[in-house]
Formats: C-alpha cells, structure tokens, sequence
C-alpha cells in the first residue's frame, strides 16, 4: 500500500470445494475474503490524520442484488452447470457477476464500485490420494477429512501471511463453508485455532497483523440463496458461496482446461459453438487478471497485485511441495469472432 496510508480488515471467508480437477487428479480448495468492516488510516504531513471505514461487503452485495434483478438471474450460480449453445440474457449477467467478482479483488483503480471491495482469493489444488496412514481417527471417511482440515488450515495460515501485512491488517471473523457437513462438521481447532499456537509447534508463527474474533467459527450453509428469505443473512452469505464458485470454476478453466474466446460478447439469442465455449466466455475476467502476472515487475503495479494466491501442492517423501499455477498458453485468449448469428 502507499506511503502513510494503512488498513485493518474484518473479514468473512467463503468456502467451497472441488473434487475433480486435471483429470481428477487433484481435489480444490477456494477461499474468498470479504471485509465487512474496513478501516482505512490517512496519515499525511500537511493534511494529518483521516479515518475512513466503510462496509465492502454491503457495497459488493448491493452489485450482486442489482446484477440479479437486471440480468433476471433467479438460479442458483453453479460453474459446473454453465452450458448450452445459446447465448441469453442470463448469461450476460452471469458474465457480469465473474467481471465486478475480479474487479472486488481490486486495491485501487476500482471503476465498478464507488470504493475498494478489497476481497481477495486462495485457491489450492492437492492430490486426491494421499498416505492417509498420516491422519488419526480410524475410519476412512474420517481420515479423508482431517486431510482436507489440514490442507484448509496450510491454505489459511499461507493466504494471511502472503494476501496482508503490517500495513493492511486482517481479523478473522468466520469462515462460511458451502453445503451439508460431511459425517460430522468441520473442526474450527483443526481448521483455524491451531495456526494460533504454531510457533510453540516449531512451526514458523502466526504474524502479527493477523487476529482472529473471540467469537470466530466455521459454519456450514447451503449456497442457493433461493432456500431462505431475502431479508435473511443467510441469503447474502449464499450469494458470495456462489462467487467463490464462479471464481473456482473459473481458475480451473483458465489454468488446467485453457480459455478461448473473443474480446467482444455474443449476442442475445445468438448461437456460440460448442457448449464449452459458454464457460470460456463467463470465466474470461478471471483468465485476464490471472494474465497480468506476466508482467512480471510491473505487476506490483497492478490493483489486484497480491489480492490473489493459486497453489497446486504436492508431495515428495511425505514432504509438502508448493508450486503456483499458470494460466494454459496453449488454449489462451484470442480475438477469434465467434459464431454470432441469430437464429
């Protein structure tokens, strides 16, 4: 951040999994922060000190409402079920929600929003298989899960330390995690509290710009909004369960399937090729900020510079491998047109 400007953070996590990437070799994990409360410190010589906090994740939700009541998309977003040949108006506001989704990742050079949303994103992709003689609790199932725990808590402690820092704070506040529990609820020791005590485990410690709420948690929920009332919570947190979707599926797409597209939209009730090319076209946004890592230094410049981390983890000798993914470059974005006739 800038010279004399700081920020603190409270923050809800939304998260959602995958099962079945680059061939199925891989399983996925998505986090996507959501400040509800950010306090941003001015401290300048001639104009002194200024306080400004606000709600992002108030301003996000009303872009959501909007998109939904202009585009009519009543249904429930779904990355995976993104299909068919015809292009409508849903679609165009699908499309939207991927777009003002990247532009929430933004620190500065917000043209969407009248402020920074200052969301950010981790996603991590680990092996399927892994030697579950590692993990206790006897059964299979139980095991599988204290792999997953383990990975979310790695993923965690990784996207604090990497995503903020002693200028741009962080407190965590709750971590919504998208759908029923498994045969039990996710552990918040295993999950969250342990990070904590690291540094008494030999483990590197916690930072110190990173706290977690007396009343922090893990909550299972859900993700289709349609299940509650619109004046509900519990109807907010179902959208935003839905854009980590978005943003997941979207990744996977750009990084392991590859994107091709046009720059300019189809039209409504246009026909656009094979029904891949519709979830090209909605994952595009994502595919374009993923891209501008290639400007290598001039990326610093960038506003999403470090508001999004993408690992793919591995294992050699039971030894934790981190590499970070890449967009494709053998599928990538071109300005081929499209089939754009109507029918």
């Amino acid at each position: 951040m800038d010279g004399g400007k700081q920020s603190s953070n409270e923050v809800v996590i939304y998260h959602d999994e995958t099962k079945n990437v680059n061939s199925g070799k891989y399983k996925g994990h998505v986090f996507l922060f959501v400040p509800i409360k950010a306090t941003i410190i001015h401290n300048s010589p001639l104009l002194g000190l200024d306080i400004e906090e606000y709600n992002p994740s108030n301003i996000f939700y009303e872009k959501i409402l909007e998109l939904r009541k202009t585009y009519q998309i009543n249904h429930k977003l779904h990355f995976s079920e993104i299909a068919g040949r015809r292009w409508s108006k849903t679609d165009i506001g699908v499309r939207m929600m991927s777009e003002v989704s990247v532009e929430a990742l933004k620190h500065k050079f917000v043209q969407m929003f009248k402020k920074p949303i200052l969301c950010k994103l981790s996603i991590m992709f680990y092996p399927k298989k892994p030697n579950f003689n590692l993990y206790g609790g006897g059964a299979r199932k139980e095991q599988q899960l204290r792999y997953d725990e383990t990975i979310m808590r790695i993923m965690l402690k990784g996207a604090l330390h990497y995503l903020y820092d002693a200028t741009n704070k962080i407190r965590f506040v709750a971590l919504y995690s998208d759908g029923k529990p498994d045969h039990r609820p996710l552990d918040f020791e295993r999950v969250v509290h342990r990070i904590k005590y690291d540094g008494q485990y030999g483990r590197t410690p916690l930072r110190d710009y990173v706290e977690f709420s007396p009343n922090a948690q893990v909550i299972h929920l859900q993700s289709d909004h349609n299940l509650y009332p619109a004046s509900d919570e519990k109807y907010k947190h179902a959208n935003f369960l839905q854009l980590a979707d978005i943003l997941l599926g979207s990744v996977i797409r750009s990084c392991y399937s590859g994107i091709q597209t046009s720059e300019n939209l189809p039209k409504i009730r246009s026909i656009i090729g094979e029904p891949k090319h519709k979830k090209d076209i909605i994952a595009c946004p994502v595919w374009k900020m993923l891209e501008k890592r290639n400007r290598k230094k001039g990326f610093k410049n960038s506003g999403h510079y470090k508001t999004f981390s993408l690992n793919e983890l591995t294992f050699e000798n039971s030894q934790p491998n981190f590499r970070t993914i890449n967009t494709i470059d053998d599928k990538i974005f071109t300005n081929t047109p499209m089939l754009d006739f109507e029918l």
